[in-house]
């Protein structure tokens, strides 16, 4: 297979982890396979406290791929890991640099970065998505496939974003200069969400700043995923919730952020 070669801005991919040991090793390969050869590609993993041995998986792939690692001494939730590693982004990248999330269990297709960062063009945020034509769900059970569809329809009742269907899928791709303005518009409150219900907030956050959002078609392979979910049911609704009741919290932030 030939290996990828993309733009020249710097790439962080950030990958919140927790308990990944039997998944990490099939992504952090297949990264320095296919990406080894683009010296702008970076890995910067968030030990969200595992119990496993994901951090030991980290420092072993540090001899061999350009990797970051930061870790949690307990697991704080996938909310707080994606702030640890956009807040030492924000510190180290540059405005035109691209920070790339998604899952470490190895369900999203690393193929399709160079294809979403291409096609950005002038937007600010790409959103890997279920519901365009050509995504295709492998592996993803009746229940799971309800539970997101449901989700992403209400919030999109409740925050209408123009060219956006898929509001939880954490395979993502942002310009490092959205993340900054995030930043600092919201300060500490720009995540809030501890659960999986950070993914809606942080695009509903990021649109009520003017982020230009738009999306592509994802492959989602959870086939390939050893291990159970990590999602809580009742946690990850419960979030949703507080999510929509706490709305108006939103407006002020947007409006700081145009003066």
């Amino acid at each position: 297979m030939a290996r990828i070669k993309v733009m020249s801005m710097k790439k962080i991919l950030l990958l919140p982890a927790y308990n990944e040991e039997k998944n990490l090793p099939f992504l952090l390969e297949n990264i320095r396979r296919n990406f080894s050869d683009d010296r702008d590609f970076e890995i910067l993993v968030v030990d969200d406290g595992s119990s496993d041995g994901t951090k030991d998986i980290a420092v072993k792939y540090r001899s061999m791929i350009p990797l970051t690692l930061l870790s949690h001494k307990i697991n704080r939730g996938l909310g707080e890991a994606l702030k640890t590693g956009f807040e030492y982004i924000n510190g180290v990248a540059g405005e035109e640099d691209i920070v790339i999330t998604m899952d470490a269990d190895g369900s999203h297709d690393t193929l399709l970065i160079p294809d979403m960062i291409r096609t950005m063009k002038d937007h600010d945020v790409m959103i890997a998505s279920r519901y365009l034509k050509g995504a295709k769900q492998v592996g993803v059970g009746f229940g799971r496939r309800i539970l997101s569809l449901v989700a992403s329809s209400l919030l999109r009742l409740f925050f209408p974003i123009r060219g956006v269907r898929d509001y939880s899928c954490g395979f993502r791709a942002y310009r490092v200069s959205i993340i900054r303005r995030a930043l600092d518009v919201y300060k500490d409150q720009f995540i809030q969400q501890k659960s999986f219900a950070c993914m809606p907030e942080i695009l509903i956050k990021l649109a009520a700043i003017g982020a230009k959002i738009t999306e592509y078609p994802l492959i989602l392979r959870y086939d390939l995923k050893k291990g159970g979910s990590k999602i809580r049911l009742f946690k990850t609704i419960s979030g949703y919730f507080r999510l929509i009741i706490t709305a108006k919290l939103l407006y002020p932030a947007s409006r700081r952020g145009r003066n």
